[in-house]
């Protein structure tokens, strides 16, 4: 989770790379990973038809912390087998056939590695295979409506697209009109379109403390205000 910071300005990885690597790794606190759901901060597109390439992302990470009760032997050994994808090696340290039903892999779950909780971290691109972590722009409990707002910006900013395509132009594309026929757009009060000028615009979208803001056009949402 350590690398060159001159690397960070050019490396970019997409948001299934990073989670890959999130789930992949042993993390220096010892968590074990047991998902991850990733989105840009903002990035670049390699093509109009690509998926979107960052150096930050903004994640939430699912994983368990070691019981007290449990030793450090036998959680090394579990870490080994979830970074490596052994199903069999998981089983067999959680004391179970590979035949087990459902109920019997969340009992054992829950009597070996304890509650799985969530919890918001930022992730930063060192090269292809190495990361490391900074403090999340989002918090763990506004992490889901963070996205919503997210999502609701994209849908805003492919509307923008729609306007400049029938006036050759972002001057004029306001919020009431995009709501309305042809473009038919939610644009809900946490959304804000902040500059709209001939080449270029702006817009916003704010769920609790975070701020998204995409800069068109091809921009990429990021946790960052418009000015």
């Amino acid at each position: 989770m350590t690398g060159s910071l001159a690397a960070e300005s050019t490396v970019r990885v997409t948001a299934t790379q990073m989670v890959l690597e999130l789930k992949h790794q042993r993390w220096a606190d010892g968590r074990i990973v047991s998902g991850a759901e990733c989105v840009n901060n903002g990035g670049v597109f390699r093509s109009a038809t690509s998926q979107v390439y960052s150096t930050r992302f903004v994640c939430l990470v699912q994983s368990w912390r070691k019981p007290v009760p449990v030793s450090p032997v036998l959680w090394s050994r579990l870490e080994t087998a979830f970074e490596t994808g052994d199903v069999a090696a998981v089983y067999k340290l959680l004391g179970l056939p590979l035949n087990a039903t459902r109920a019997q892999v969340n009992a054992a779950s829950d009597r070996v590695l304890g509650r799985n909780t969530p919890s918001a971290v930022g992730a930063v691109a060192i090269d292809a295979t190495h990361w490391k972590l900074e403090p999340s722009p989002i918090s763990t409990s506004w992490f889901n409506r963070a996205l919503n707002a997210r999502h609701t910006l994209l849908g805003v900013v492919a509307a923008m697209e729609a306007w400049y395509a029938d006036h050759q132009t972002y001057a004029g594309a306001t919020a009431a009109r995009l709501r309305v026929a042809p473009y038919n757009t939610p644009v809900p009060s946490n959304v804000r379109i902040v500059a709209t000028l001939a080449n270029d615009y702006c817009v916003e979208a704010t769920a609790g403390a975070t701020t998204w803001s995409d800069r068109g056009p091809g921009g990429v949402p990021a946790v960052a205000r418009c000015h």
